[in-house]
């Protein structure tokens, strides 16, 4: 196994700190997990291709100390369950020629339970997420390191829905990017916010893909979709609305 294949699939639902307890779900070809933030406003799932764990259900509680026991082994390693008497997984081992690191798993009952079978509804804004644009918008939210969301608007001179980092009903520091919906989904029935600094995290990390669509309802719910050939991810944003 190549150790920058599982810092990738960390660093995919980790997002720079933002969720740190996770379970891991392996068939024994794939290693999968289903994860939440703490506020309940990012949930998600993901599949890694080709990361051949032996096959069961390991519970990460401090990802932040797993990515430090991962980072002192070499690129090539192999990874090993250590179970208890009764056959309970109690750590993952990952060695490579010279060095082994030993990872304590949670108990799983610990774990956050993140939604499954998210069904996003009827899409309202649906918006093509192209490398300027994400790269507009990562610039954008450095510049407001202190705002914590970003809201569709529809601005009620031109008709047009405009995407705002840092929107509120008082003057505010904020910076408006220009979209360009897809036709006949881009009429969003009210305004909606969502964590500004999560979906940077997702962009970071998802960056250098090309044709991602942001699709969101009205109800309050945006979707993200990344898959490639080593992995399939899907992020799901929940309004947030004390802005």
């Amino acid at each position: 196994m190549k150790k920058s294949d599982l810092l990738k699939f960390v660093e995919l639902y980790n997002l720079a700190g933002t969720v740190e307890k996770v379970k891991l779900e392996s068939d024994g070809t794939d290693l999968k997990t289903s994860f939440v933030t703490e506020d309940k406003t990012l949930y998600g799932t993901l599949t890694y291709h080709g990361l051949k764990f032996e096959q069961g259900e390991y519970g990460i509680h401090d990802t932040k100390q797993f990515l430090k026991m991962l980072n002192v082994l070499e690129e090539e390693i192999t990874v090993e369950v250590v179970r208890l008497d009764d056959n309970r997984p109690a750590g993952l081992q990952f060695s490579d020629k010279n060095t082994e690191s030993l990872a304590m798993l949670a108990d799983l009952s610990v774990i956050p339970k993140a939604p499954l079978g998210v069904n996003v509804g009827k899409v309202d804004l649906e918006i093509n997420l192209d490398e300027e644009f994400i790269e507009r918008y990562i610039r954008a939210k450095n510049a407001l390191s202190e705002v914590t969301t970003f809201s569709f608007v529809t601005n009620a001179k031109t008709g047009k829905v405009e995407m705002i980092i840092g929107y509120s009903n008082i003057n505010s520091n904020r910076i408006r990017l220009e979209i360009s919906p897809t036709p006949g989904k881009d009429k969003p029935a009210q305004q909606v916010s969502f964590n500004a600094d999560y979906f940077k995290e997702i962009l970071v990390k998802n960056r250098g893909m090309t044709g991602t669509i942001l699709k969101v309802n009205s109800a309050g719910l945006g979707h993200l979709h990344f898959k490639t050939t080593d992995y399939d991810a899907n992020y799901y944003l929940l309004k947030v609305t004390n802005i």
